[in-house]
């Protein structure tokens, strides 16, 4: 997510691994798109590991890894200059929100919520 002491050090995001991927993303992608927070977010898969693990992220910081200058040398910093901090704060704003608003989407708000289990 972030790290509470270094919030500049990445903007912060979420980073998972689905079970049942394709049916659970298909789910939670319209609840995404459709959050209205201070930044819009977007929900992809990770091009960059080997496994399909999915990010969460203010759609600025994915825009900003899709160009040339930050496949050069891997600062979001310089791709982001000067909105760079100021989307690392609004994320981090943005997070309780989302949270909620995945919550109400799911109508996750009164269940019973059981640890994930790890598939054999």
């Amino acid at each position: 997510m972030y790290k509470p002491n270094r919030i500049y050090e990445r903007p912060a995001g979420f980073y998972f691994r689905f079970h049942d991927a394709d049916q659970v993303y298909e789910q939670l992608k319209p609840c995404i798109e459709e959050f209205k927070g201070n930044l819009k977010w977007i929900i992809h898969v990770s091009p960059v590991t080997r496994h399909q693990n999915y990010v969460v992220e203010p759609a600025d910081v994915y825009y900003a890894k899709q160009a040339e200058t930050y496949q050069v040398n891997m600062e979001l910093r310089d791709v982001l200059q000067a909105s760079y901090e100021d989307i690392c704060e609004l994320a981090i704003q943005d997070i309780p929100l989302l949270c909620n608003h995945i919550e109400q989407w799911f109508e996750l708000e009164h269940k019973q919520l059981y640890p994930p289990t790890i598939p054999n």
